[in-house]
């Protein structure tokens, strides 16, 4: 069995766009510490994120065993720390990440890592999603990407 690891902004991003039954769709179940909780039942968090969290849904699934703490990712914030730390713990397949910080960090520790647009290209080559709809509904949430790199995606998939 897959076993998949995520931080708070790909579930935030893929919720905003109503694409977060990708994740069930693709991978079964992600982990998620109580930290990715936490953010995304924040009181500032977006309506939709905070309705999704408490909707409990099946795919999500609470890591509740002792996060090992390590100092070497205290420049990290507290979701990107801890997805990291529990990937590393269940020796994750995949840890779905944005943040380029986090991502380089979990790179460097040998950990697999794609973000939103890698779960959105793995979604649109299962032919579950419209690739260009979905970057299109990106913008409204502020997903931060470059117009260069989203064309470069959207190119690449059209040759597949």
């Amino acid at each position: 069995m897959l076993v998949v690891v995520s931080d708070t902004s790909p579930l935030r991003y893929l919720t905003l766009i109503g694409e977060s039954d990708l994740i069930r769709l693709l991978y079964k179940t992600v982990v998620v510490p109580p930290s990715v909780i936490a953010e995304l039942s924040h009181p500032m968090a977006p309506a939709r994120v905070r309705e999704f969290v408490e909707t409990s849904p099946r795919f999500l699934e609470m890591f509740d065993s002792e996060i090992r703490p390590d100092a070497t990712l205290a420049h990290l914030d507290i979701g990107e720390r801890d997805a990291i730390l529990v990937a590393e713990q269940l020796r994750a397949d995949l840890l779905l990440m944005d943040d380029r910080d986090g991502v380089v960090e979990a790179r460097s520790r040998g950990l697999a890592v794609t973000g939103t647009l890698g779960v959105l290209v793995a979604a649109a080559e299962r032919n579950k999603i419209d690739l260009p709809t979905a970057f299109e509904l990106l913008k409204e949430p502020n997903f931060r990407a470059s117009p260069g790199l989203l064309e470069s995606i959207l190119k690449r998939t059209q040759r597949l």
